[in-house]
């Protein structure tokens, strides 16, 4: 017997039905509307400020990001408006739901001090399981110096089984798939 293997719709699609079940948002988005997407997203999330990520295509954001200096000042003030983040992701795992971030550690806290995190994915780096994903990252060249598992937005659980969204990290997760 021959298993069929899956086609990208159906590792998108898969990807998709377990970043929902964990509460965040999937949507796949041709490469020239990438930056409208995020602009949409930002603006019905009535994020105040948002920053990218080094790694992201410029044309795949829209204008209006804050330089990372200044972000930083604006996490410090608790009167903040919204904060948000869009990053690249190296790789998504269908299996899982789960996004792949990585780069110099400085990069990570700008997502963990944003209420509304937007990772960008490309199509053809959605693999279909955890397995794939090892083989993935350790081919990845440099070595990066750390690797994110993204799930859904920030969540834990207190003593008494509390569950509090957006503690330690974003409390929103948006996932787009770059198609092209």
């Amino acid at each position: 017997m021959t298993l069929a293997t899956p086609t990208s719709g159906d590792l998108i699609s898969g990807l998709g039905s377990r970043l929902n079940a964990v509460l965040a948002t999937c949507i796949t988005a041709p490469e020239h509307e990438v930056a409208a997407t995020v602009a949409t997203i930002l603006g019905r999330e009535e994020v105040g400020a948002w920053v990218a990520a080094p790694g992201v295509p410029a044309s795949w954001l829209p204008a209006g990001a804050v330089a990372e200096i200044a972000y930083l000042d604006l996490a410090r003030d608790a009167a903040t408006a919204r904060l948000g983040c869009v990053e690249m992701a190296a790789l998504a795992v269908a299996e899982t739901g789960s996004l792949v971030t990585h780069g110099p550690r400085e990069t990570r806290r700008l997502a963990m001090l944003s209420d509304v995190q937007v990772l960008l994915v490309r199509g053809a780096d959605v693999v279909a399981d955890l397995d794939q994903a090892a083989a993935a990252i350790a081919a990845l060249q440099p070595p990066p110096p750390y690797l994110s598992f993204v799930t859904g937005s920030s969540r834990t659980s207190d003593i008494e089984r509390t569950l509090t969204i957006g503690v330690h990290g974003p409390s929103q997760l948006h996932v787009i798939v770059v198609d092209g």
